[in-house]
């Protein structure tokens, strides 16, 4: 696991990432990227063309959602 310990802020961009690759983050929730990446709880994924940047879940990501209970469904 991460020493980061994510905010709600942060879980609210992995459940955003989960849902859509990232694609459509407001540039708060973009701010929040480097240090998501930097905690190793999302990466860069592979982009299709013009979609710009991805994202996904890393499976320290995955544990840090399914411990707090949170899916890609939840609202």
């Amino acid at each position: 696991m991460t020493d980061h310990e994510p905010s709600d802020s942060d879980i609210s961009v992995m459940v955003d990432i989960a849902r859509s690759a990232g694609t459509m983050l407001s540039g708060d929730k973009q701010a929040r990227l480097p240090a998501l990446l930097e905690a190793g709880l999302i990466e860069a994924a592979a982009s299709k063309d013009g979609e710009g940047d991805r994202y996904k879940l890393t499976p320290q990501g995955q544990a840090v959602l399914d411990e707090r209970g949170v899916g890609a469904n939840e609202s």
